[in-house]
């Protein structure tokens, strides 16, 4: 082996392509394999057995020690370990919105999730993931009267086959917490 595979660490929905250099007196026959146990092409795998592996696009599943045994007539040689790491793809959220309230000694806030949509799904996993909101909560920093005043989000989730695949950042909005006609 003249080359050996190297780690990667890629975001899902990447590609990831392991090469191995080798050279021979007789024809080289290649065997990727993945914690030990041998790939074959199909689904996202290409090139199990070339010098060259591609996997397209990568899940977290892919995740994982890779390593190639090259045959030949006068015998074999297997390759040291490339570790992939594959990270989740984040996710932003778009369209929720948070009432004005007038003040009342709490920091409750109350949100408008009728609109909210995921950002940065990608293509191949539309309707493959979902924004979950039934557990969305918002809450003011604190429970004094103000303009443009932070509210953190809680609680939205992802559901769906791909949802393993992706990460999501809580949103923070901006309402008003105004003083008139308001008591505790």
């Amino acid at each position: 082996i003249t080359n050996q595979p190297r780690h990667q660490v890629l975001t899902y929905g990447e590609t990831a392509t392991f090469t191995v250099g080798a050279s021979g007196t007789s024809t080289l026959y290649y065997r990727w394999e993945k914690n030990g146990f041998a790939l074959s092409n199909g689904g996202n795998i290409a090139g199990a057995n070339t010098a060259d592996l591609r996997l397209t696009p990568v899940s977290v599943s892919d995740a994982g020690d890779y390593r190639v045994v090259i045959t030949n007539l006068s015998g074999s040689a297997t390759s040291s370990v490339a570790t992939l790491t594959v990270e989740r793809r984040n996710l932003t959220v778009a369209g929720v919105t948070a009432n004005h309230k007038p003040y009342d000694c709490n920091v409750a806030a109350n949100l408008n999730l009728a609109s909210a949509s995921l950002v940065g799904v990608l293509s191949q996993d539309t309707g493959s993931v979902q924004l979950a909101t039934s557990g969305a909560t918002g809450t003011f920093t604190d429970a004094s009267p103000g303009e443009n005043k932070v509210i953190t989000v809680t609680g939205l989730g992802l559901t769906g086959t791909a949802a393993a695949n992706y990460s999501l950042a809580q949103p923070m909005l901006n309402a008003n917490m105004t003083l008139a006609g308001s008591k505790c």
